[in-house]
């Protein structure tokens, strides 16, 4: 696992459009590695951390964790 962690975090006021819907970054996340099609997993991780902190740039921590279940056939 790779883990983002922001170095400042800034005081926001608490209100909805504040905060992040966390069913928008999944799809998302999902669509760019289907869209990518990676050939190998740490590119997948690395490149998708990255593509989903610049379209969310209010996360201020991301962990993820992708699984290949056809790869222990």
């Amino acid at each position: 696992n790779y883990t983002y962690d922001a170095a400042k975090c800034i005081y926001v006021k608490e209100e909805m459009s504040n905060g992040i819907h966390y069913g928008e970054v999944s799809r998302y996340a999902k669509a760019f590695i289907k869209e990518k099609q990676f050939k190998l997993l740490e590119n997948c991780v690395f490149e998708t951390m990255i593509a989903v902190i610049r379209k969310f740039p209010q996360l201020r921590r991301l962990e993820i964790t992708v699984k290949k279940p056809e790869a222990v056939r």
